[in-house]
């Protein structure tokens, strides 16, 4: 029964997205309706990962409500590959529980500059569980916040929920996202037109995962400005941070929006 009502709650959303003018306000209704200060336990996010300049916590539900709000951008929407029902989309996935869903924020300034939302593998050629990130402000764009939180879902996604495979579709045209995901280690795959825009399939494994830890845990022994520890868990209610020194890591585009 539940099944039934949800599907159905499924098709009248989708029906009323077809116009514009109503998309904002209902987005709005249905995550109070659906969602709520109750859904703050749904993100499948469950501890703090510091991971040098970032650190990576669950949504709060004023967190929530801000990334939900992002996915009424155009530049979300697009990168993100949802289009026009991205926004509806997403709040019902999330509904379902599942979606693994985090807030990006700055060791610097303590505060929120992005988020990451993972999807759950769904077959054929998505046979992985696929990473969402958004950095949203220009200034906090840089190489070393993507890097490491990048890093962070890794961690969390191999270590903690035993992911067999985690990946990226990269579009076209998202050249930060394309390098930075390179960079990291995540192996090119096949080209597939999708909405069309040509994108490009990461994947990595847990072996992949294997050599990219051995990386990270040898550039920190070696790296004298750290904390001395790949990762810092952080618990709740807090998730205080251990304090670094500040570094700045060299802007590599104006977007650093990675699609999903």
């Amino acid at each position: 029964m539940l099944a039934i009502m949800h599907g159905a709650v499924k098709k009248i959303v989708l029906y009323l997205f077809r116009w514009p003018w109503i998309r904002r306000p209902l987005c709005r209704v249905l995550f109070h309706l659906l969602i709520g200060r109750r859904g703050v336990v749904w993100s499948r996010w469950c501890y703090g990962i510091q991971r040098r300049t970032v650190y990576l916590v669950p949504p709060t539900y004023e967190d929530l409500i801000w990334i939900f709000a992002q996915y009424q951008n155009v530049e979300i929407m697009e990168m993100f590959g949802g289009g026009d029902l991205g926004p509806a989309k997403i709040l019902l996935q999330y509904r379902s529980g599942t979606l693994v869903v985090a807030t990006i924020m700055s060791i610097a300034t303590r505060r929120r500059i992005g988020f990451v939302v993972i999807y759950p593998p769904y077959g054929g050629d998505f046979n992985f569980w696929e990473i969402g990130m958004a950095i949203t402000a220009f200034a906090d764009r840089n190489a070393f916040n993507a890097i490491n939180a990048t890093d962070a879902v890794g961690y969390y996604m191999f270590s903690h929920l035993r992911a067999r495979f985690v990946g990226w579709r990269i579009r076209e045209d998202n050249l930060a996202c394309d390098a930075m995901v390179r960079r990291v280690g995540y192996p090119a795959g096949e080209t597939l037109e999708i909405g069309g825009h040509s994108h490009m399939i990461y994947r990595l494994d847990k072996a992949g995962w294997a050599k990219r830890e051995f990386k990270i845990e040898a550039g920190e022994k070696q790296n004298a400005d750290g904390i001395g520890v790949p990762y810092t868990i952080l618990q709740p209610p807090m998730y205080e941070p251990r304090s670094q020194p500040e570094t700045i890591g060299k802007s590599i585009s104006n977007d650093m929006v990675a699609t999903v």
